[in-house]
């Protein structure tokens, strides 16, 4: 086993699909999150969603995700109270994320933390938050060391869903967890 701890992510939005135009697509933040195991408070899950570590704030359910990524929004990399880890010595963990409701998604936002962030993952989805179906694999670009990071955005294709699920099956330098 791994003994590092494993951070999913930074910071978590979706694009929500207004009506037929992505263009039109606007940044959704969950409006909860849940992780299978966690470091401490100063490193909870809800940091992934509350915005903060970003230099360019956003609102949710008002901005342009394709204008604010156009951006390039930086994530600071001072981990604490601005991040997401898991507890020392867990290397695998399951992160929930609800969007308030079963909502049109076509893309995620993901900072993937500069010093120990994942390597591969798996999502998932759920109308109910019960039973999940997997939806694709993701391998985010590991973010270069000590320096604050960039976005990442990932396709989901055109999918109504409630719930989104990362599991992390690898930390950021391939070690298997």
């Amino acid at each position: 086993m791994n003994p590092r701890m494993l951070p999913a992510i930074a910071i978590f939005t979706v694009t929500a699909m207004v009506g037929t135009s992505a263009s039109a697509a606007v940044i959704i933040s969950p409006v909860s999150a849940t992780a299978s195991s966690t470091f401490s408070a100063t490193y909870d899950i809800g940091n992934t969603i509350d915005r903060s570590g970003l230099f360019t704030p956003f609102v949710s359910g008002v901005d342009d995700f394709d204008l604010y990524v156009a951006t390039n929004p930086i994530h600071t990399l001072q981990a604490d109270n601005n991040e997401w880890f898991s507890a020392s010595g867990v290397t695998s963990a399951q992160v929930t994320y609800d969007l308030g409701g079963v909502i049109g998604v076509d893309r995620l936002a993901l900072w993937n933390e500069e010093f120990s962030g994942f390597g591969t993952g798996r999502i998932s989805i759920s109308d109910d938050g019960v039973s999940f179906a997997s939806l694709t694999s993701i391998s985010p670009v590991d973010s270069p060391f000590v320096q604050n990071y960039g976005v990442q955005v990932f396709a989901l294709g055109a999918i109504n869903t409630r719930y989104v699920r990362f599991e992390t099956l690898t930390p950021a330098d391939g070690l298997p967890t």
